[in-house]
């Protein structure tokens, strides 16, 4: 089940120290994301990747997801700022076909 704990990217482009040692232990790069996106942290069945990748990139601006570890399914969803409940309505509907589970960010 989703959990409604997100992790934020503070406002200066670098991610939050209390939420860094999610990203630095699953190997994520950082140097890329948005300063003002949500990240979450997620563990899917790897054969359900591809699928809900291609879901999120369905609803146009409103998340890109990353694959951290493909073998693990340990995925990183980045949401557009103000996007969040939308994001959340996806993950929601989603869970109710496929596994999915929130990650702890430390």
């Amino acid at each position: 089940m989703i959990g409604i704990a997100q992790v934020y990217v503070s406002g200066e482009g670098m991610i939050s120290p209390e939420n860094q040692s999610c990203f630095c232990r699953h190997g994520i790069s950082i140097d890329w994301v948005p300063s003002n996106c949500s990240v979450r942290c997620l563990r899917i069945n790897p054969c359900e990747i591809c699928f809900v990748k291609y879901i999120f990139e369905g609803y146009d601006g409103l998340a890109v997801l990353s694959t951290v570890d493909a073998v693990l399914g340990i995925v990183s969803l980045f949401v557009a700022p103000g996007r969040e409940p939308e994001a959340a309505e996806v993950l929601n509907a989603l869970a109710k076909e496929i596994r999915i589970e929130e990650m702890p960010s430390q």
